[in-house]
């Protein structure tokens, strides 16, 4: 008996049905339906007092198995629907999300969730992207502005995906050992309904298929690059002909659709013909769908994207009128798209976009809104460069911040100001002023919604979708300024707490952005010899009862930050705990706090790596020590360095320990590289 079978067989014990059940080729289970057409074969599970008719997903080696069922909404309130994960037959973690309608697991026991979320047919698109471990840890999490297909993992549990229907239409890649998206794929041909996975010499591949039934028609590589395609994926007839049937108004889509198949294909064709398609934008031709907040996407984008990619120079005839439709002064539509072409000639570094910076800058100050957003849209996609042209950029975003109140535009300043502060930290100096305005911002909006509360949250209310993700973004600036404004950022300690606090799944990406707020400004305020959280020991230590995970984690990582004898003591009680996770979490602080390596100035502000404080922490005390032996030693290279002062205990390898030190040695003011020789200068 197959293991799939064999907990298919548990999970109806309690049931009086025994109906037959079949195992797809791929391990997976095919519901039968009776001649009532009512599903009668699901397994049957519980959880928090509700009953679940289960789906059944299956690792390749049979070793793990995910059970889920759908949430569904009703007068009386939406009732969220679940995740179980069994290992061998025992169920080791139970889980509530939303609407799961797709889900992948892997030979390691790692869980890709596509979470559909209360909005799906209503008029809402949205969806997010789950990603947990076989302890139920949260690896990755990620919400997208339209709905969800399929997903899929590596049998290693290393890499995931999930694809996004219209219109974003869109298969994302992600790293989930580092929790992080590695890719964004504009998907060919339409919407996906199967993702497929395989190891190649190369390197993993993600096959993208049209149905479920289909073999993939081309596959991408790990960065959204396509690296092979099918015979039925060719390219579909004639440039001039197609170009000539959208001229004639004939078969609009048909035409389109072909267009787009020649430009994934052969870009290079279509570049002859961009006066032409450029009239037809303005003139109304392609098609439209409305997306979220009616903002309309076109159905031909990619094929001006395709050129902009493939040749961007050939755009250089066209920048003004491109700018004249950013402002719309045509429509709407070809508004749309030239933001975005003008978006992806900034990411390819067109040099000829570069003497219309002062019109890029220009649109932050038009009257209408739309444009307004543009204009950031734009500016985000080669915002370093443009502050090095424009050393004022950086107050002028910052009055921006001071004069908008819509929702939308404050959430996209502080995202744009947050990529220039990460590109270009000495950008920092000129922000003083954004300081007060931040902790302002994390308290607009509606006032009888605080935070995401998920008893007052109404999820189709464009106000509170829009509160919400303001409320992510300004704690990632903040996270951003704090190694120049720790002491002046204090004041957001509190919200930031509040903010941490809030129940519920759909709050998730808020903790996390404000986590990282807290942990950033408590690291940096602690390296100059002040804490500004011991006022706020106690409520730090009611998050070490939080239901996310990460949550508690996070108040670990501020215990260890906080470093007085209180702080020990509730790190020893995690230590000493029945949550194994948090255990270990406490031990690695408590480990790297008794070591006790006297951090020098030079080494205490270091930039470095790190999944948390505490990771971070142990890689500038191992540059401490190659830097107090570099002291001692006057000079010395890679060889001695391992011999002397390399001890094993590193977490990885010795080659990526020296890479580190190496790194950190040469951030170093009083250190001098010559060759391959390290010399103390000070």
């Amino acid at each position: 008996m197959g293991l799939l079978n064999y907990l298919v067989n548990i999970f109806r014990e309690s049931t009086d049905t025994n109906p037959a059940t079949k195992s797809s080729k791929d391990g997976g289970q095919t519901a039968e339906t009776g001649a009532d057409n009512q599903v009668d074969d699901l397994p049957i599970l519980e959880y928090a007092g509700e009953t679940f008719h289960c789906q059944v997903e299956e690792s390749p080696n049979g070793q793990f198995q995910a059970a889920y069922a759908d949430g569904r909404s009703g007068p009386d309130g939406p009732r969220h629907g679940a995740v179980f994960l069994f290992e061998d037959g025992q169920q080791i973690v139970p889980k509530q999300i939303e609407r799961p309608n797709a889900v992948a697991v892997s030979n390691t026991g790692i869980v890709v969730v596509a979470d559909w979320e209360f909005g799906w047919g209503d008029g809402d698109l949205s969806g997010t992207v789950h990603i947990f471990d076989r302890s139920g840890t949260t690896l990755v999490e990620e919400s997208f502005d339209s709905n969800l297909g399929p997903c899929a993992v590596t049998v290693d549990g290393r890499y995931a995906a999930v694809t996004t229907l219209n219109p974003d239409c869109s298969t994302y890649v992600f790293d989930v050992n580092a929790g992080e998206r590695l890719a964004r794929h504009e998907n060919e041909g339409g919407n996906k309904q199967k993702l497929v996975f395989e190891e190649m010499e190369s390197g993993w591949e993600l096959g993208l298929a049209n149905a479920t039934r289909d073999k993939p028609t081309y596959a991408i590589d790990l960065t959204g690059e396509v690296v092979w395609r099918s015979s039925e994926d060719n390219r579909r007839g004639d440039v001039d002909d197609i170009i000539e049937k959208l001229q004639q108004g004939t078969s609009e889509r048909t035409a389109t659709s072909d267009l787009c198949a020649v430009a994934r294909q052969s870009p290079s064709e279509i570049t002859p013909h961009l006066q032409a398609l450029l009239d037809m934008l303005e003139d109304g031709v392609f098609e439209t769908i409305s997306g979220k907040g009616g903002e309309p996407s076109v159905s031909a984008d990619s094929v001006f994207t395709a050129v902009a990619k493939n040749d961007p120079a050939a755009y250089e005839p066209h920048l003004q009128r491109l700018f004249e439709n950013v402002r719309g002064e045509t429509n709407q539509a070809a508004a749309v798209v030239s933001t975005g072409i003008l978006a992806e000639l900034a990411k390819q570094g067109l040099g000829a976009l570069g003497s219309k910076d002062n019109a890029i800058v220009a649109l932050l100050e038009h009257s209408t809104l739309d444009v307004r957003k543009r204009g950031l849209t734009i500016l985000e996609a080669d915002v370093g460069r443009m502050y090095d042209q424009s050393p004022n950029l950086a107050e002028r975003l910052s009055d921006l911040l001071h004069a908008e109140d819509d929702l939308a535009m404050l959430r996209d300043t502080t995202s744009v100001l947050t990529s220039l502060v990460e590109e270009r930290p000495g950008a920092a100096i000129h922000l003083e002023s954004t300081v007060p305005r931040l902790t302002e911002l994390l308290t607009v909006g509606d006032p009888e919604y605080q935070y995401g509360d998920i008893e007052t949250y109404d999820y189709k209310d464009q106000t509170h979708y829009e509160t919400n993700h303001l409320h992510r973004s300004v704690p990632q600036l903040i996270a951003a300024l704090a190694p120049t404004y720790a002491a002046e950022l204090a004041d957001a300690i509190p919200t930031l707490l509040q903010m941490v606090q809030q129940p519920g799944q759909r709050n998730t990406s808020l903790r996390s952005a404000s986590l990282q707020g807290l942990v950033s400004i408590a690291e940096q305020s602690q390296s100059k010899g002040r804490s500004l959280l011991e006022a706020e020991f106690g409520l730090i230590t009611t998050l070490l009862d939080h239901d996310d995970d990460r949550v508690q984690k996070g108040a670990v990582e501020l215990l260890v930050i906080l470093d007085t004898e209180r702080a020990k003591a509730e790190l020893r009680a995690c230590q000493g705990g029945k949550d194994t996770e948090l255990a270990s979490v406490a031990a690695r602080g408590l480990n790297m706090l008794e070591a006790a390596v006297t951090l020098s100035p030079e080494t205490t502000t270091l930039s470095v790596s790190g999944e948390d404080f505490i990771a971070r922490q142990q890689r500038r005390c191992e540059i401490q020590r190659a830097y107090e032996f570099l002291q001692t030693a006057e000079s010395a290279r890679k060889q001695l360095f391992i011999e002397k002062v390399y001890t094993g205990d590193w977490d990885g390898t010795e080659e990526q320990w020296w890479r580190m030190v190496r790194g950190g040695l040469k951030s170093i003011e009083t250190v001098e590289l010559s060759g391959n020789t390290y010399s103390y200068t000070g």
